[in-house]
């Protein structure tokens, strides 16, 4: 906690003051993060009318925050083990709610038909474990950019999920749209 403090330039007073313990502190830092990545992949998702491109963009934005938060993606990746239950559990309904979303639209691509007859679980958690491992292998002086990380890493995912017949243009509201939310 010394360190900690000495970090964050408060005594260790300031710090027990609002948090109660190191636990208090790793869930906050984690459940924070967490907040912000599901934000930010839902108006990805949301800011185009194609689905796949909105799922192209949230799999990119979900990457490149491995510049902006590298410590905190492996807080949630690595660290949150030391939770005790009551944190964990909370942790565990966060990463839901951001498979949710990528489960969802991958739902949608499916039921639209432009994705290959693949198990959606299997496809999202392929997509989450993907992107959580950039993390432990990308270094920012390396000689590759997290933009073209990103990059290829969305080709290479794409490749593997998307149907090998000419691409079909889908919008949301579309009859195939309508019907996977049915």
């Amino acid at each position: 906690m010394r360190d900690i403090a000495r970090g964050i330039n408060l005594t260790q007073a300031a710090i027990y003051y609002h948090f109660k313990s190191k636990e208090e502190i790793l869930f906050a830092l984690i459940d924070a993060f967490t907040v912000l990545l599901h934000d930010r992949l839902q108006q990805a998702l949301l800011e185009t009318d194609e689905p796949i491109e909105g799922l192209r963009r949230a799999v990119r934005v979900h990457i490149l925050l491995t510049r902006t938060h590298f410590r905190e993606i492996k807080l949630v990746v690595e660290d949150k083990k030391l939770l005790g239950s009551a944190y964990a559990e909370r942790v565990k309904e966060s990463e839901l709610r951001i498979y949710a979303l990528y489960r969802s639209r991958v739902g949608e691509l499916m039921a639209a038909g432009v994705c290959r007859p693949l198990e959606p679980s299997v496809v999202v958690f392929n997509i989450l474990a993907v992107i959580n491992f950039i993390f432990q292998w990308y270094r920012p002086d390396g000689t590759l950019e997290l933009e073209e990380i990103a990059k290829q890493t969305v080709e290479l995912l794409f490749s593997g999920l998307l149907a090998d017949a000419p691409s079909v243009a889908i919008k949301r509201g579309s009859k195939a749209s309508r019907q996977s939310k049915s």
